[in-house]
Order: structure tokens, then sequence, then C-alpha cells
């Protein structure tokens, strides 16, 4: 029995052959093609996140061919920020060019959810854009376990977007602002809950960064010498030492980013008076000489 022999040039054609067979079937949209689901693209977005997204969300089969079309394009810096809904499947290259130009068809609706809010205030405030296909029921039993990680910003949502659309666009920005800040995060010993409910706590305490850093410090030092916090935004503080069992709003990144970069000092006390000014104490009796001085 003879056995075929191929010569190198019969292998790269057959090998090059499957290869373009391949780039091709890649340029075809997904058989899941998404036709009923808002994808967003934030303010700065950069290229390779958005085709991973786009992978993610059944977009594009190659996450890598999509990026170099875009490329190809002359579209890979500065891309349109929007929320998409596409009414039928697009291959690459249709994809790409409405990326690019950044046609998403969607007319917005500008919601501002305040730095600090809880997830009940988020709702709140959801619900007073008439957002066609929200539930405030839904949101809140979907997010109970997620107050802290829905990351509170001005959206412009497509007015027919749906509640669980919504928790997944609040769920991936939070995730975004966290990642960069993953591995200070690992430095400091200290868990992700541990970081964001500090932070929550925080973000209520002061408006200031400089502030927000100084009673980081103080109340991480009371922390770690299990010293109740005794904060007045978390009244369980009072009671138990420790953070309290779950974060108390959804934080700002720079409460998030002042929970993470403590200012050391010699204070145990602080406390803001009328005017939103904070005043420190190392003892307890300076602490009460700034009570009677600032609150009473």
């Amino acid at each position: 029995m003879r056995i075929a022999k191929f010569s190198k040039k019969k292998i790269g054609f057959i090998f090059g052959t499957i290869l373009v067979l391949l780039v091709v079937f890649n340029f075809f949209p997904p058989g899941q093609f998404p036709t009923d689901q808002v994808v967003a693209v934030e303010p700065g977005d950069d290229l390779k996140s958005v085709s991973q997204y786009f992978g993610q969300q059944k977009l594009v089969r190659s996450p890598l061919l999509f990026r170099l079309v875009v490329r190809a394009l002359g579209g890979e810096h500065d891309l349109p920020a929007g929320y998409y809904q596409f009414e039928s499947p697009l291959n690459v290259f249709s994809l790409a060019r409405r990326l690019i130009t950044g046609r998403s068809t969607l007319n917005p609706i500008k919601v501002s959810l305040i730095e600090g809010s809880s997830n009940l205030q988020m709702v709140q405030a959801l619900a007073r854009a008439n957002l066609t296909k929200f539930s405030q029921s839904e949101f809140l039993a979907k997010t109970e376990n997620l107050q802290g990680l829905l990351f509170p910003a001005t959206y412009f949502f497509p007015s027919h977007i749906s509640t669980d659309q919504i928790i997944t666009l609040l769920r991936r920005n939070f995730d975004l602002i966290i990642k960069p800040l993953e591995s200070k995060i690992k430095q400091t010993g200290r868990t992700l809950d541990e970081v964001v409910t500090m932070a929550s706590i925080i973000e209520r305490e002061a408006s200031d960064s400089n502030d927000r850093r100084q009673i980081a410090g103080i109340l991480w030092k009371r922390y770690d010498a299990d010293h109740k916090l005794q904060v007045d935004v978390a009244r369980s503080t009072y009671q138990a030492e420790g953070l309290p069992a779950k974060p108390i709003s959804n934080p700002s990144l720079d409460a998030i980013k002042a929970a993470l970069e403590p200012v050391g000092s010699s204070y145990w006390f602080y406390l803001s008076d009328a005017e939103g000014v904070t005043h420190y104490a190392v003892t307890y009796d300076e602490h009460k000489k700034n009570i009677r001085t600032y609150l009473r």
C-alpha cells in the first residue's frame, strides 16, 4: 500500500486554505448574536477591552479579528461612547463601522446615580427616569447582595433598557475601575469586601479627598486595634467591633482610593462641624473639647 506524499507546496496550500476558511468564517456573526440586548461602550474604553467585551456578548466570533478590522478602518483611537442595540446580526465589517461612527440608533436618557447612593436611592433615581422596562422590585431583589459593587456615575440609558442590563452595566463599570487597583488591594493584605465596606463609610464621612484619607487612617487603626469604629453613618459600629456586615453605600472611586491610601497619624478621633470642616484629636479629652467647641 502506497502512502501519498505531499510536497511542501501542497501542504502549504492546504494549511493556507484552512486558514483562509477560518478567517472567512470568523467574519460572519455568531449564531447567538443578540438582537434584543443593549451593549455599552463607556468613555475611555480602549479597543482591546471593547473587543473582548463584544466577544463575551457574542457580537463577534473573534475579538482579535474584530480589533484588526477596526484598526484597518482607522478607528483604533477615541472610540465613540454610547449604548448600542442591533436590529439584526452584523458581520465584523458592519459592526466595526457602526462602532467607529458611533451610530447607536438609541435615544439615551440621562440618569445620575450619586456617589455614595444606597441601592434604594439608585432605584429611586432610576424610577424617576421613566425607563419603560425597568422594575424597582426586580432591581432591589437582584442587587440585595451587590451594594457597594454597583458603580455610581452619570449614565445615558436607552429608554427600553432592561433591569438586568442596567445591573450588568453598573457591575461592569465597578469591575473596570477595580481592576487597576487589584495589586494595591493585595498589597494591603485586606479583602475587596473590607476595602469596599470601608470606602462606603468614608464616602459618607467626608467629601474632601484629603479628609477621606486622614479618616481612613483613623478608622483602619481602630479596626486593626479591635476598637469600635463608632461612626454615625453606620450605627451598628457603636455596638460591635469591626466593619458593618456589608457596604452601607455604593462608593466612588475616590473613596475606594482613600481606603487604599490611608494617611498615618497620631489621631484617634475626628468630627465634622456644621460647615463640613473636619477636626481631629489624639485623645478622647481633646475630642470632647472639639465636641463642645464645634457641635454645641
